[in-house]
């Protein structure tokens, strides 16, 4: 998400926060290094000006990793960040009773920013995402309705 706020020229005006409850999930964000299969089909002028290579690892340049702000976060005890423009819970939502994710959903349409966006796993369904204003636009992306 950095580096795609710094291609468009947003991303000093920009927040971005990213949550887990696994420190050691947590611990390789903020390291971000990958190797080339998890770097996948990113173009190589991405990759040449936004990682430095070290033998056949690729870590993201400082300076945009300090552009995110990670912390260990629970989705159901934490308060959540407020006023956002996208939220990204891919693959979350299948560990959870359906209860749980209509408290979790109820919870993310009210910090969402009207016409703001959510985005699950490709293994996850929301049943009748008008219920939390949201409109379905793609397989895994809603829109909080305005």
């Amino acid at each position: 998400m950095a580096i795609i706020l710094d291609r468009l020229k947003v991303l000093s005006r920009s927040e971005i926060h990213a949550t887990d409850m696994d420190d050691k999930a947590l611990l390789a964000a903020q390291q971000g290094c990958y190797n080339q299969k998890q770097l996948g089909k990113t173009p190589s002028h991405v990759v040449e000006k936004y990682f430095t290579r070290e033998k056949d690892i690729y870590c993201v340049k400082p300076e945009i990793r300090k552009a995110v702000h990670y912390r260990r976060h629970n989705l159901l005890t934490d308060d959540p960040i407020a006023k956002c423009h996208i939220i990204f819970c891919r693959n979350v939502f299948i560990y959870f009773k359906p209860e749980t994710q209509h408290f979790l959903l109820e919870r993310f349409s009210r910090v969402l920013n009207p016409g703001g966006f959510m985005v699950i796993g490709s293994a996850e369904y929301i049943g009748n995402p008008s219920q939390y204003s949201f409109s379905k636009r793609y397989n895994t992306i809603f829109q909080k309705n305005s």
